[in-house]
């Protein structure tokens, strides 16, 4: 019973259209695959890879005081802080420089100063609480002014 059944419905038509759909198949799935291929025109083709570099924003650079042209500069380096030398704040680890409303470290600090800020002396020295305390001036800005410990000064020989 089962050979008669399968006989009959099997025959060489059944098998050559099973052999041309299999055909069919196996051209249809090299044409996806040679549409799909890297090679074109004899060359690799593969895709670009794009970098975007995104640079993150650093500490702002220390502002440049502006010297009128009248001013005269020093010419060599003092080897001492004296009235009138341009000195930078130095040696704070970062932190900056508090600049305080009078020699002394108990009088009130106006502002802080930078690492690199330079200003210059307009009075000075006085011993207080055991420092040397100097009047500092800023080139750029009348108004950023103020007594600092000179332990974190060092001279420059003119604004930077």
């Amino acid at each position: 019973m089962w050979r008669s059944w399968l006989s009959a419905r099997i025959n060489r038509w059944v098998i050559l259209g099973a052999v041309a759909i299999a055909v069919v198949l196996c051209l249809f799935l090299v044409f996806v695959a040679w549409l799909s291929a890297p090679y074109q025109d004899g060359r690799a083709t593969f895709p670009t890879a794009v970098i975007t570099l995104v640079f993150m924003p650093t500490d702002a650079p220390t502002p440049v005081p502006v010297v009128s042209a009248t001013a005269p500069l020093p010419t060599s380096t003092p080897s001492s802080i004296a009235k009138g030398v341009f000195v930078k704040v130095y040696g704070t680890g970062g932190e900056g420089l508090r600049l305080r409303s009078a020699p002394g470290v108990g009088n009130r600090p106006k502002f802080l100063g930078s690492e690199g800020e330079v200003f210059q002396v307009m009075d000075g020295a006085a011993l207080a609480d055991g420092y040397t305390w100097w009047y500092l001036v800023s080139p750029n800005d009348a108004g950023r002014s103020g007594w600092a410990v000179e332990d974190f000064l060092v001279i420059t020989a003119y604004p930077q």
